[in-house]
């Protein structure tokens, strides 16, 4: 071993550890200054602290990429690659953005998943999170899903529109590495009357897995047709249509349990969240497979971990 060091090394070591493994299960190494800034400490230690986790063959590193797994240039590779075609969804994410923008009741949308990280598979699909004006979110969903398969043939290569909230339900439910992780990923590309300070601040519970909240990417937002959106909005915000909200969240609700009948009641609350201010239409349950896999990873560092080890 290295040396012997103090708890407060310790603690960093185990952080860079911590936020490797996490990562390892996508098969995503990192960056020095991209550790530094999910491990909440400086680039200079950050590389320091690498050092001595790479003499002890707790990580490994290639080129500029660091990551728990002694694949680590197979995975940089990979990187690259899903860096590439990553871009040509960027060429078309303004475009996108700017149409789900302007459906009416929007208040903001941010991109999650993999293109919120820079990479994406070649059949990949853009996962929008979308905030919507309360009492309207079911609405708005659905306008959205007709859209798609009117228009766009059922594609949801750039238009997938798998969750939303309103403005009454800002702080997520979820709280775990995998939430916090994509929270902080997040990049907005559209918002109304600073919406997204508001998410912000509904939010700080993620401190606890990443101190140092990043700067979210704020160079793709854009704006929507508002003259088309308010005219819809005059139209469809009267009382009369409150049925109609109702009733697409019924429907909604009724046709997702008649397609996954075998879930049981609380994996369909986690994945299928269908509440009057929340819709969650994560049916893979990708969440729960992330999360064990994380423990897997976690349980092999702490099985020989101590601190007279680090």
């Amino acid at each position: 071993m290295s040396q012997i060091c103090t708890k407060n090394t310790f603690e960093i070591r185990l952080s860079i550890l911590k936020v490797l493994a996490y990562f390892k299960i996508f098969e995503h190494p990192l960056k020095l200054r991209e550790i530094a800034a999910l491990c909440n400490i400086s680039v200079q230690e950050t590389e320091q602290n690498l050092s001595f986790l790479i003499e002890d063959e707790m990580i490994f590193g290639f080129e500029q990429y660091y990551s728990t797994s002694r694949n680590v240039a197979q995975y940089s590779g990979l990187r690259k690659v899903k860096e590439a075609e990553a871009e040509k969804y960027f060429i078309k994410l303004k475009k996108y953005a700017k149409l789900l923008a302007t459906f009416p009741f929007v208040r903001g949308i941010a991109v999650s998943g993999s293109l919120s990280k820079g990479v994406m598979n070649p059949d990949g699909d853009i996962d929008y999170f979308i905030i919507t004006k309360p009492g309207r979110l079911w609405i708005c969903r659905t306008l959205m899903i007709l859209f798609k398969k009117l228009f766009l043939f059922n594609s949801k290569k750039y238009f997938c529109v798998n969750y939303f909230v309103d403005e009454n339900n800002l702080q997520i439910r979820d709280k775990n590495i995998f939430t916090a992780t994509e929270f902080v990923h997040l990049i907005p590309v559209f918002e109304h009357s600073c919406i997204l300070n508001d998410f912000l601040f509904q939010n700080n519970w993620v401190h606890k897995y990443y101190p140092n909240l990043p700067d979210w990417n704020r160079n793709y937002l854009v704006q929507c047709n508002i003259k088309l959106k308010n005219a819809f909005e005059l139209l469809l915000k009267t009382s009369v249509f409150n049925p109609l909200e109702k009733l697409c969240h019924h429907i909604t609700l009724y046709y997702w349990r008649k397609k996954f009948p075998n879930f049981k009641k609380e994996k369909f609350h986690l994945t299928m969240r269908s509440t009057k201010g929340i819709s969650k239409h994560h049916p893979s349950d990708f969440q729960t497979k992330v999360l064990r896999a994380f423990q897997i990873e976690m349980n092999e560092i702490n099985s020989y971990l101590t601190v007279s080890e680090l």
